[in-house]
């Protein structure tokens, strides 16, 4: 123990001179002029250990989901206003009307269609002495405001040429040509051709003629209704016998006659015209 105390303290003494001597005559080894013996030894620096530092794990920290929130759509706001009344002037319109005069048609369904009718009448023929009445009926077609056809049967009776008693049986076709036809009152022209069916007695000889031709006329409508007119007509004709006379009646067979010479006269030719009242009825 002894000898541990006197080592401790000359090693602390040894130290303290050393220090001493470093201080005033340097670090080195060898022999100091300031007297001695010293031994330097280089300082040694003793490094620390280094120090460990426990870094804990990061902290996982749970972030929940955003919570939606329902927010109910706001309730419409009703704004009842005052009404307001704007009092205006009353604006007289004054509307000017160019009135035309009414101009009356011929009816639309007579544009094209069928019409029918009946008629009288009384017609002259030859050189003198004849006269003929009766009637017939008609059928119409038009087929345009301006362009009808006529269709008539008729028959007539009386005294024929020579005096000899006559009857026929004309049947004629013609077209008729309306002049004005968005009027009321219409004019027409007419033309066609016929046959007629006769017979003449005279003196107890009986002849039956046919003849054959054709006829131009003149006539006026009055219209009083969409279906319905009045028809006032005058027909003049030009015909000649057809068929053959029978030999030994050439003086009773109406057509021929005696002339003051005693001769007997005959012709296959006959004019005349024939005049009719009538009404006509359109579908």
């Amino acid at each position: 123990m002894k000898k541990t105390l006197i080592s401790g303290a000359v090693l602390v003494a040894t130290v303290l001179i050393a220090q001493q001597a470093q201080a005033q005559c340097g670090v080195g080894f060898g022999i100091s002029i300031c007297g001695g013996v010293y031994v330097n030894t280089p300082p040694v620096y003793v490094q620390p250990v280094p120090q460990v530092v426990y870094a804990p794990p990061p902290q996982v920290v749970y972030t929940p989901p955003p919570q939606v929130i329902y927010t109910p759509p706001p309730q419409p706001v009703y704004v009842q206003s005052a009404p307001v009344y704007i009092e205006t002037q009353p604006v007289q319109v004054v509307q000017t009307v160019q009135l035309e005069e009414p101009r009356i048609e011929r009816p639309y369904r007579r544009h094209r269609g069928f019409g029918f009718g009946a008629r009288v009448g009384g017609g002259y023929a030859g050189l003198s002495d004849i006269g003929m009445y009766g009637g017939g009926i008609n059928l119409r077609y038009t087929a345009s405001p301006s362009v009808g056809i006529e269709l008539t049967v008729d028959a007539f009776g009386g005294t024929g040429y020579a005096g000899a008693e006559r009857t026929e049986f004309p049947i004629t076709l013609n077209v008729l040509w309306y002049l004005n036809p968005r009027s009321r009152f219409q004019v027409y022209i007419l033309g066609g051709l016929g046959i007629s069916i006769a017979e003449v007695e005279q003196n107890g000889y009986t002849d039956d003629p046919l003849y054959g031709g054709g006829e131009i006329g003149l006539g006026l409508e009055l219209l009083l209704g969409n279906h319905f007119g009045i028809t006032l007509d005058a027909r003049g004709f030009v015909r000649t016998r057809m068929n053959e006379r029978e030999e030994g009646n050439l003086a009773h067979d109406g057509s021929c006659r005696t002339g003051d010479d005693g001769q007997t006269e005959c012709t296959d030719l006959e004019a005349g015209a024939v005049f009719n009242l009538g009404v006509n009825f359109y579908i």
